[in-house]
């Protein structure tokens, strides 16, 4: 195998998390080498990194823009539009209601799947209309 040098950054990693022990070989056969795992994180990944790479692994929680982020005079767009970046950043409202749209629907047709909840990608949505308007 070739020396990697740099960092190595392995993304969407709820996707194949069989490569969790091929990741726990290289860490350990290749201890200056680093590595950024991104993903979605279910209870059962969590689990499996820490049993995987005990020891070798630290989590970071990647949230929004806040209000420090963003200035306090933005704070009607942040809560509009909600603080991930595509969302936050378009030069119009369409724009960002676009890409919130199309990240609802890829959230409630991949991930939640993924999390073993098998209830119908348009029923939840249907239940977040719902929720939303009731807490509006």
């Amino acid at each position: 195998m070739e020396d990697l040098q740099g960092l190595i950054v392995i993304d969407e990693i709820q996707r194949l998390p069989e490569l969790f022990p091929l990741i726990r070989y290289l860490v350990d056969t290749r201890p200056r080498q680093k590595y950024l795992i991104l993903g979605s994180a279910s209870r059962d990944l969590i689990r499996q990194s820490s049993e995987s790479l005990a020891g070798r692994i630290a989590y970071y929680n990647l949230g929004g823009f806040r209000i420090p982020d963003i200035g306090a005079e933005n704070y009607k767009t942040l809560w509009i539009r909600g603080g991930l970046p595509d969302a936050y950043t378009p030069a119009s409202a369409d724009q960002s209601r676009l890409w919130l749209d199309n990240y609802i629907t890829t959230f409630l047709e991949r991930d939640i799947p993924q999390l073993g909840i098998n209830i119908p990608a348009r029923t939840l949505r249907r239940f977040w209309t719902m929720t939303a308007h009731y807490h509006v």
